[in-house]
């Protein structure tokens, strides 16, 4: 069956066994309920979970109170939620099978073994890509509850809290939580926008009820989204909803979050969006789709041009030092081309685009004269004109036969002095000013001596 949409004043009794069943058969359900369903709705959704129902393919809507925050019709309200689970039909969420759950004979009976399982909003990666950047940590040092591990990143399902902090701390942008694909959800984003709504109102099932009344009739047209917790909101959505001219409250009052296990990374992502909030500023257009700093780059204000130290944002600068020979080999690895050797004139020059960088760190290893550092900082300005910086630059060193470009003077010097110091001959140092066409032209000439000496 499609979406289905029902409303919980029909249902008597066990409001949660229904639903599980009406799980079973619908690709997804929107409930509509009141002002009593909203009040019992953060334990109908823990009781759905415990029995093993596919809790992440229902969707809440307050038929009364959603519509008045948003000035949205109710069917519009519901339309797009579901576009939003019939987009989203496919999507598998990693599944706990807990053989030492505690449950009735009658729930065995009527649930079968699927109650021995709960589907989870544990993080998921895309593998693939996230192997080419080899040498990419990012996501393993955000996590509050040390949960993650490996190349590519998993999470430990036993000390995971469902939090979705880590997929916000992953600038590629390629940590997600299964049932939120980020596409979808920026589309989403865009049809509440469209439809009129100048902001989204983030809540997680223990905190909807108590928003409805801080929110209250005076608050901006919101379209309210029920997240497992606000850290699953990614910051590239987030930014993403600031782009598209949209304010983002995310509500989380300590009263209500202080007990819950996830507030540590309640904070963290808290503490993120502040950062990010001092440097980005709303616009009124769509950001092309991309790794977190190009998101950023769309959103980021112009008026502050100079590079800030940053402590959460995952947003980062390369520089280098003095020994850099300007080699190419860091541009020549980057995989998201935020690094580029350039020759023009007789000079050559490293630059370096800050809204392509995603931190992973490639040029870092590949140095080989270990010049390249990376740390956390922006420059806003930088980023919203997508303009580069220069790192590094040096003339090119010249063929000293024919005058032809060889390569940077830096690295040509570099190559001499380390030749120099282990003794090798004059001969053999200045041949690194000859280009490979005088060399060959040299050998030939050599060898047509020798043939005619021979003859």
């Amino acid at each position: 069956m499609s979406v289905c949409v029902v409303r919980c004043r029909d249902f008597e009794g066990d409001v949660a066994g229904r639903l599980a069943r009406i799980l079973e058969d619908c690709e997804g359900v929107v409930l509509l309920g009141d002002s009593s369903c909203t009040e019992r709705w953060a334990g109908i959704v823990e009781e759905l979970r415990v029995r093993g129902a596919r809790w992440y393919r229902l969707v809440y809507v307050d038929e009364e109170r959603d519509p008045l925050l948003s000035s949205l019709s109710v069917d519009a309200v519901v339309d797009l939620w579901r576009k939003f689970l019939e987009e989203t039909k496919d999507v598998a969420p990693e599944v706990k099978f807990e053989a030492s759950k505690r449950v009735s004979r009658r729930e065995l009976l009527s649930s079968g073994l699927g109650v021995l399982l709960t589907y989870t909003s544990i993080p998921a990666v895309d593998s693939s890509r996230c192997l080419t950047l080899r040498n990419c940590d990012v996501c393993l040092s955000s996590c509050p509850y040390d949960a993650m591990s490996g190349k590519p990143p998993k999470p430990d399902a036993d000390r995971c809290v469902e939090c979705g902090l880590c997929t916000s701390s992953c600038p590629s942008g390629l940590m997600f939580t299964p049932h939120i694909p980020p596409e979808k959800l920026r589309t989403l984003i865009k049809g509440a926008r469209r439809g009129g709504c100048e902001a989204l109102l983030v809540v997680c099932p223990k905190t909807r009820r108590l928003a409805y009344g801080d929110f209250g009739e005076a608050s901006p047209r919101g379209f309210l989204i029920e997240l497992p917790c606000v850290a699953s909101l990614r910051i590239h959505e987030y930014l993403y909803a600031k782009a598209l001219g949209m304010d983002v409250f995310l509500y989380a009052p300590s009263n209500v979050c202080s007990g819950c296990p996830r507030v540590s990374a309640r904070d963290a992502f808290l503490s993120m969006v502040r950062e990010a909030d001092n440097i980005t500023e709303k616009r009124a257009a769509e950001p092309t789709p991309g790794p977190l700093p190009a998101v950023f780059s769309h959103v980021s204000r112009e008026d502050v041009n100079q590079w800030l130290s940053l402590e959460f944002l995952p947003i980062f600068r390369v520089s280098v030092k003095d020994s850099c020979t300007l080699c190419g080999a860091c541009a020549k690895n980057c995989p998201e081309k935020a690094l580029n050797a350039v020759a023009s004139s007789g000079r050559v020059e490293l630059r370096f685009y800050p809204w392509r960088c995603i931190g992973c760190r490639e040029c870092v290893e590949v140095c080989p004269e270990d010049a390249v550092e990376i740390d956390r900082a922006a420059n806003p300005a930088l980023m919203s004109r997508h303009e580069h910086i220069v790192l590094s630059s040096s003339e090119m060193a010249r063929c000293s036969k024919c005058g032809r470009e060889i390569a940077p003077e830096k690295l040509v010097a570099s190559l001499e002095a380390k030749m120099t110091r282990k003794g090798l001959p004059r001969e053999v140092v200045s041949s690194l000013r000859i280009c490979d066409e005088c060399k060959r032209k040299s050998m030939v000439e050599e060898l047509e001596k020798s043939l005619e000496i021979a003859g």
